[in-house]
């Protein structure tokens, strides 16, 4: 009995330590994507200070309006880039407490039974997933429509001669784009690893119990309503609308 209780504690542990290495991994290209999206937003914000700058500065021209609206436009698409990295770090949140715990675990510092996160591991890989690629088609939709306004100025000849003075560093889409996706596998990879594993050690209560705490930390609409697809759950009346942070 002794062995057979040794051979699934080093299953365990063996199965702990993979998944503290993918957690890990995610955690640091969340990290990436978070930089990435914050060099995004500066290098727009810089963009839009000389548009705004050089529009203001035209004395009487009849485009002047229709610029300034588009300028309202780049600015508003601009804000969902700093959102998505709020976004970024909500999840990234729920990663370091998972870490913290599955070190304890892989080191003997807490046994099984007074874990916590590890109860609704492949419940919290299934809706972090679910929120990347909801973010994905975020910052695709809102750089492209950034791209889309920039060509809109370019039109203007003014614009354009200003355009053609400015260093336009454009976004880093497709590098946001190609790490996101491999998180969303790392994602669903760790899902499998995990389920087995942890389908043996289930407790509905501890589960219910950290999908709450999960749950206050994502405190937007876009995000409680993909927490709420993923569950099963009705809506929150007590939800920030993403845009209204700004």
């Amino acid at each position: 009995m002794a062995q057979i209780n040794d051979k699934i504690n080093e299953e365990f542990s063996i199965a702990i330590g993979q998944l503290l290495d993918g957690i890990m991994l995610a955690n640091n290209n969340i990290d990436e994507l978070i930089k990435i999206s914050a060099e995004d937003f500066l290098r727009w914000t810089s963009h839009i200070k000389a548009f705004h700058k050089f529009i203001n500065g035209l004395a009487h021209d009849s485009n002047k309006p229709l610029l300034n609206d588009n300028l309202s436009l780049m600015v508003k698409d601009l804000q969902f880039h700093d959102i998505i990295s709020q976004k970024l770090r909500h999840i990234q949140s729920v990663f370091s407490t998972l870490k913290t715990e599955f070190k304890q675990l892989l080191n003997g510092d807490i046994t099984i039974d007074k874990a916590l996160y590890v109860y609704a591991f492949p419940d919290i890989l299934l809706l972090d997933r679910a929120l990347f690629d909801f973010i994905i088609e975020e910052y695709k939709t809102s750089t492209e429509n950034l791209k889309q306004e920039l060509s809109n100025l370019w039109k203007e000849e003014k614009i354009r001669d200003l355009l053609k003075s400015e260093v336009l560093v454009m976004s880093r889409k497709s590098e946001f784009y190609t790490l996101a996706v491999q998180v969303s596998n790392c994602l669903a990879n760790l899902n499998t690893l995990a389920t087995p594993m942890l389908l043996r050690e289930k407790n509905i209560l501890r589960r219910d119990q950290v999908l709450d705490k999960v749950k206050k930390g994502f405190t937007m609409r876009s995000e409680r309503m993909i927490y709420n697809q993923v569950f099963k759950k009705g809506n929150d009346e007590n939800e920030t609308v993403d845009i209204d942070l700004f």
